[in-house]
Parts: structure tokens; C-alpha cells; sequence
């Protein structure tokens, strides 16, 4: 008799338990998503300005970034200013560039279909894997033309854009807030260059990145602006 009433006691138990566990938790997500209101990562911030005359912003006509080792790809077109999130998993970030110009050498294209052109100059065929914008990504991100407009109803002006490979060093920081917002993550500035020095020229200007700070850490001239 004493023995079944401390089982069904040791089952209420359990199961009391069992529910303030799950009930606690979910409290705690709920806490995490809804009631941070901390900025917890912040992007390097890019000011663009124009190489020919260093007091003017440069708006380019067509500005694509993709971070290496992840599929997203942020578009910066007639944008003046550009926010990279930065792996604070690493002292290290690198994002592949691909930016379009205004210049006089341009090249015809036959459309064939939605995915298919074919290059007037040297025949070749293009084929389409990805749009972002108004680049068409033939063969990686590295092989991209821009449409500008069409010639007539079945040809096409284009250009090949510019590409390169930003390089970021930095080194992390991070400050415990609380439970609800997690670690404030900040970064010191050790080092920002472009790989093939084709796209421009790189001024650093504060090397403190973090959320007290709303002002670009670093401006580039653009070369061909």
C-alpha cells in the first residue's frame, strides 16, 4: 500500500517537473526572439566615392556582393554606402565583387530564351544560371554580363563588370549582455584590401566596428567614377 502511493507520488513528481522544464524553456526562446533590443552584430559600413573627384559620393549602376562560403548574394546597385555582416566566427571575411561601370566598350547579344543568349561577336552561346539585378551569372559568380537595353526586339547590349575580392581582417571582441540578447560582438579593424586592386582604392578610417559607432569605417574610390 505505502509502496503505490510513493510510485503514483514519484509519477506526479516526474511529470510536474517534466512540465516546468518545457514551460521554462519555452519562456526562455520566447525571451531570446521577442524582448532584445540590443543590436548585438554590426556590419562594416562602405562609403563609396568617386575616384576622379574625391568630395563626391559614387552611386554605381550595378553593384553585386556575395560573401565566400555562403550562397547569399547582397545587391548594392545605385547605392552609395555598403553594410557587410562579418563572420564573427572568424577573424577573417572575404566577399567576391562584381561591379558594372559606365564605359564605351560594349559587345551585341542575340536572345534566344529567357536563359539562353548567344554572343553576336563570337557566337557563343550563354547560358543563364542565376539573375541578380540586372546581372546574369553564366558560369559562377566570376562569368556575369549586364544588360543595359535592348537594340531591337532580339538583341541586346552588354557588358562584362568588373570583378574582385574584398578582404577583411579583423579581430573579435565579445561582451556578455544578458540571457536575453547573448554576447555583444564588436570588431577591430586589422586589415581591408581588394585582392586583384582592380575596383578601386581603400581609405580606412575608424577601425572600432560596433553599435555605438553609425559611421562608415572605411571608404573606397571607385576607379572609372
Amino acid at each position: 500500500m505505502n509502496w503505490k502511493f510513493v510510485k503514483i507520488m514519484s509519477d506526479n513528481s516526474l511529470r510536474k517537473i517534466t512540465l516546468f522544464f518545457v514551460v521554462g524553456f519555452s519562456l526562455f526562446i520566447s525571451c531570446n526572439n521577442e524582448h532584445c533590443d540590443e543590436v548585438i552584430n554590426t556590419p562594416l559600413r562602405i562609403d563609396l566615392y568617386k575616384y576622379s573627384d574625391t568630395s563626391q559620393k559614387a552611386t554605381p549602376k550595378a553593384l553585386i556582393i556575395q560573401g565566400i562560403g555562403t550562397d547569399s548574394i547582397l545587391d548594392f546597385s545605385q547605392e552609395s554606402q555598403i553594410n557587410l555582416p562579418l563572420n564573427k566566427n572568424s577573424n577573417k571575411s572575404e566577399y567576391l565583387i562584381a561591379l558594372m561601370y559606365d564605359k564605351e566598350e560594349w559587345n551585341t547579344l542575340k536572345f534566344i530564351t529567357d536563359n539562353i543568349f548567344v554572343d553576336n561577336a563570337t557566337n557563343d552561346t550563354l547560358e543563364v544560371e542565376k539573375k541578380v539585378g540586372d546581372f546574369y551569372f553564366t558560369n559562377g559568380f566570376n562569368s556575369a554580363i549586364y544588360l543595359s537595353g535592348n537594340i531591337d526586339s532580339v538583341s541586346y547590349i552588354y557588358y562584362t563588370p568588373l570583378f574582385d575580392t574584398l578582404s577583411i581582417a579583423y579581430y573579435n571582441q565579445n561582451e556578455f549582455v544578458s540571457a536575453e540578447c547573448g554576447c555583444l560582438s564588436s570588431q577591430m579593424l586589422l586589415n581591408v584590401e581588394f585582392k586583384r586592386d582592380k575596383i578601386g582604392d581603400i581609405e580606412l578610417l575608424h577601425t572600432l566596428i560596433n553599435n555605438q559607432n553609425n559611421e562608415a569605417q572605411v571608404k573606397v574610390f571607385l576607379n572609372y567614377y
